[in-house]
């Protein structure tokens, strides 16, 4: 996730990742549109800005990280009042594909 936060935007601050993943009980999460590409794992994101960021540009950088699939955000909402220096609220999503995997317990030569 070092690369997700490597792309997140300046003045965005993570607030929470909240990771939702296939165990050797449970199957990684499934899709809900045909389109979508096979995951291991889904990832929904909280964050704070003190301006909106270009969030068509942090999707499309989101979608360039190897092993991320599917970004969205999908709210972006002023928070605060005159009292408090309003922020806004973001919200969204990623998928991780087979490829964010390290591989360390892939295949290899076992008999040595």
């Amino acid at each position: 996730l070092d690369a997700v936060n490597a792309v997140t935007p300046e003045g965005v601050t993570i607030e929470t990742l909240v990771v939702t993943a296939q165990t050797p009980t449970i199957a990684a999460p499934s899709s809900t549109h045909v389109l979508e590409e096979p995951n291991v794992a889904s990832v929904q994101i909280t964050g704070a800005a003190p301006t909106l960021p270009d969030v068509t540009k942090w999707i499309s950088q989101l979608n360039n990280v190897p092993g991320v699939t599917d970004a969205r955000i999908s709210a972006a909402e002023v928070q605060g009042d005159a009292d408090t220096d309003p922020f806004y609220k973001l919200t969204g999503s990623i998928r991780l594909t087979q490829e964010a995997l390290s591989g360390r317990y892939t295949g290899g030569d076992e008999t040595k």
